[in-house]
């Protein structure tokens, strides 16, 4: 995918930052400088991402990016 950044793989499927990451942390951050709510907004929408990535194994379809 363009305009992301590949960080690893879980069980072959690339697991990817998306550039809008960095900005909604920063937005939802309210705009003030705070690592630890960026870092924890980040790790939110990983486990969200790799909860659709859960159901879409358990269906029994191949997860083609996270």
């Amino acid at each position: 995918m363009r305009a992301t950044w590949t960080i690893g793989r879980i069980r072959g499927a690339p697991i990817a930052l998306h550039w809008s990451l960095p900005l909604g942390a920063f937005f939802f951050g309210r705009f003030a400088w705070a690592p630890a709510f960026w870092l924890a907004f980040a790790l939110i929408i990983l486990f969200h991402e790799l909860g659709h990535a859960l159901v879409v194994r358990r269906t029994g379809h191949t997860i083609v990016h996270v």
